[in-house]
């Protein structure tokens, strides 16, 4: 069962991640910032030109760390059995060719190696897993190397949790996306204020956006990847300056009173959501490879740094005694790195012979 998890967990990472972006014209903040008129016009074709990509050899690595969890579950009680031993990590590396296929259900269809490790803070766990996606089924191998096959539907339907959230995500049932400018592949390129206005927020909202030093996109040097030369372009969020501003406190402080005049019971919550964000820091880097052969996007780095800070929320509360050891903060550290290389070449997809076909239980 771990390993139908892990299988799920990339098909979700593939389904978003390889996404093509749609170019789109007007405001198109989200995608350049204040870059200038060409670098902007490079990340705009950029979008339009990977939205023709229908097949590639992907390479994919992720790491994830949180750490503190241990000590602050220690402090919020929990016993040694219940707490973690240390910090929370996982690595995934590996990868493959696929095909977009959208036909089907998931829409690709692809024949994937990864290898993975991982601890939960105090035992770990290591090992290998192929994965193979052709016609709506995923075929995994297990610890013995035996191939086992299930339906897109089957394997949601053993993990409710995972399926709901898929479906949060898409907007639906996994094989009805959103359309508009909400749909997944549409979100990178799509014009900010048309996701703004699709996701029922007003244009006072695209002001917040271009708080300066919220986003900044910045053109970096060429580099050779791939037998040619890549434009670079790194993509900075950083909450602190949003969180900080004015116009922000403003726009928080009208919505939080909305809320309470509409629900009392929401005004405890509604004291706490500024000292939580005060505590909240969340800087994200992502950097683009784009051919300057092609225009494709053949790389993608992300890297996630999120930190809350619980000894200083705490404090401000005023539900930290005097004396009590400060508690550290919970620190999310995620990075991700997809290259895509052989773009738009043919590969042959075969389901693994001698796989069992099982349903969900």
């Amino acid at each position: 069962m771990k390993k139908r998890l892990v299988s799920l967990a990339i098909i979700l990472i593939l389904l978003v991640g390889l996404a093509p972006a749609q170019a789109q014209e007007g405001d198109n903040y989200l995608v350049c910032g204040n870059l200038p008129e060409a670098d902007c016009a490079i990340l705009l074709a950029s979008a339009m030109a990977s939205d023709d990509v229908t097949s590639a050899d992907m390479s994919f690595t992720m790491d994830l760390t949180l750490s503190g969890i241990a000590a602050v579950a220690a402090m919020f009680g929990a016993s040694p059995d219940e707490a973690p031993a240390g910090d929370i990590s996982f690595t995934v590396d590996g990868g493959g060719p696929f095909m977009l296929d959208t036909a089907a259900v998931p829409p690709m269809k692809g024949s994937f190696e990864f290898t993975f490790s991982g601890t939960d803070g105090s035992s770990r766990e290591e090992g290998s897993i192929g994965v193979v996606i052709l016609d709506g089924i995923i075929y995994v191998r297990d610890e013995n190397g035996q191939w086992e096959g299930m339906t897109f539907e089957d394997l949601l339907e053993s993990d409710p949790a995972t399926a709901s959230m898929l479906e949060g995500l898409l907007g639906g049932e996994p094989s009805e996306l959103p359309e508009g400018a909400l749909n997944p592949q549409d979100l990178m390129g799509g014009n900010t204020a048309e996701l703004l206005e699709a996701a029922g927020l007003g244009p006072e909202v695209l002001d917040l956006v271009k708080t300066p030093g919220f986003i900044t996109v910045t053109r970096l040097n060429d580099i050779e990847m791939m037998g040619q030369k890549m434009y670079v372009f790194e993509t900075r969020l950083d909450t602190t300056p949003l969180f900080n501003s004015p116009d922000f406190q403003a726009f928080l402080n009208q919505a939080l009173t909305a809320a309470t005049s509409e629900d009392e019971d929401m005004a405890g919550m509604a004291m706490m959501v500024p000292m939580l964000l005060s505590s909240t820091t969340i800087n994200l880097t992502a950097t683009q490879m784009i051919g300057a052969a092609d225009m494709i996007q053949h790389g993608l780095t992300v890297n996630l740094v999120a930190t809350l800070d619980l000894g200083t929320m705490m404090a401000a509360s005023g539900g930290q005694s005097q004396g009590q050891p400060q508690m550290p903060p919970l620190v999310l550290d995620v990075n991700v790195e997809i290259l895509l290389d052989k773009v738009n070449q043919p590969f042959t997809i075969t389901a693994p012979a001698g796989a069992t076909m099982v349903k969900s239980s």
